[in-house]
């Protein structure tokens, strides 16, 4: 049998098979809920590569980063709840502002404050990590 993808899910196919580290979806009808979609979000940006702009030009890090943004975007853009995505998006931020805050050395204040910012939109995407936090 062969399986016909088109529109996103095609994209995701292609993030599967050519960057096989960035999405790990075998099925994307599994994505129907709200709830899936931000998990599966989540689990992207936990798998992306921050350091991707320290490799090299011969290392595929570039293309693996450009393929986990891309599909987290296209992820969250079909999410129908405008705060959940803000706050995905506000929480991609945060990350990359963190990481790039102690790339080279630890950072106290600025882990303290991705923290804070951390569990305040984990509090909107999730509610219930509000009552676990």
């Amino acid at each position: 049998m062969i399986k016909v993808y088109t529109g996103f899910n095609y994209f995701l196919y292609l993030c599967n098979v050519k960057r096989n580290k960035v999405v790990t979806i075998k099925n994307t009808t599994d994505m129907a809920t709200t709830a899936n979609k931000i998990e599966t979000a989540l689990k992207i940006m936990n798998q992306h590569d921050w350091y991707w702009c320290m490799a090299d030009y011969t290392n595929p890090a570039y293309g693996n980063a450009y393929g986990s943004m891309r599909a987290f975007v296209e992820l969250v853009a079909t999410i129908e709840n405008s705060s959940i995505v803000k706050a995905l998006r506000d929480l991609w931020k945060a990350t990359y502002e963190y990481v790039h805050a102690t790339m080279f050395g630890s950072n106290d204040a600025a882990k303290a404050e991705f923290k804070a910012k951390e569990a305040e939109l984990m509090a909107v995407i999730k509610p219930t990590y509000a009552v676990a936090a």
